[in-house]
């Protein structure tokens, strides 16, 4: 069940990372540039460590890489000293 970013109303899907249980938002739709491996099943994310899960998983993006505002702030981050 996907969700709606509230900013830009991307959909998202809200996952916890299997090692950590932090919850994070992950864009719905794979796209070819994604890292993220999502089952649905369990609500849980991962990123994949391996060529070969490329080729057997659909890959997602997290929703903090693609939004708008995020990469703006992330740059402006990155300036700070």
């Amino acid at each position: 069940m996907s969700d709606a970013c509230r900013s830009c109303k991307a959909p998202i899907i809200w996952l916890e990372h299997v090692r950590t249980g932090k919850r994070a938002p992950i864009d719905a739709a794979p796209t070819p540039e994604g890292n993220i491996v999502v089952s649905l099943p369990s609500g849980t994310y991962r990123i994949a460590e391996t060529p070969d899960l490329v080729e057997r998983e659909p890959l997602h993006t997290n929703h903090d890489d693609t939004h708008p505002a995020c990469a703006v702030w992330q740059a402006a981050m990155a300036g700070r000293p």
